[in-house]
């Protein structure tokens, strides 16, 4: 899936949700809000549907997605979006980590 970041996707978006993008995008990192990630995937010209089936592969699955249409479109660069996933897999390893260590005790 491909999202697409162009000026009348996203004032659609605004309209139907009542979010501002660029506030939304701002706070990207301090409030990944399910809302304000279905709100940055309609934006991108993406459905509920498209949402709630990358959802399904999990919330990394859609992060990746918006951090590559916000690439793409030019809102974030490509070494910030290479450096905001290699973090995203780094703290994934340590949750699977985490919670393999925590079965194990719990045995």
């Amino acid at each position: 899936m491909k999202l697409d970041y162009k000026a009348s996707n996203i004032a659609k978006a605004e309209r139907k949700c009542g979010l501002d993008f660029w506030k939304v995008f701002t706070t990207f990192d301090k409030h990944p809000s399910m809302s304000n990630l279905l709100f940055l995937f309609e934006a991108g010209a993406a459905t509920e549907e498209d949402f709630d089936a990358a959802f399904k592969k999990g919330v990394n699955e859609v992060l990746m997605i918006i951090l590559d249409g916000l690439s793409d479109a030019g809102f974030l660069g490509q070494e910030d979006a290479r450096v905001i996933k290699r973090q995203l897999e780094e703290l994934t390893k340590e949750l699977v980590i985490s919670q393999n260590s925590g079965d194990k005790a719990k045995k």
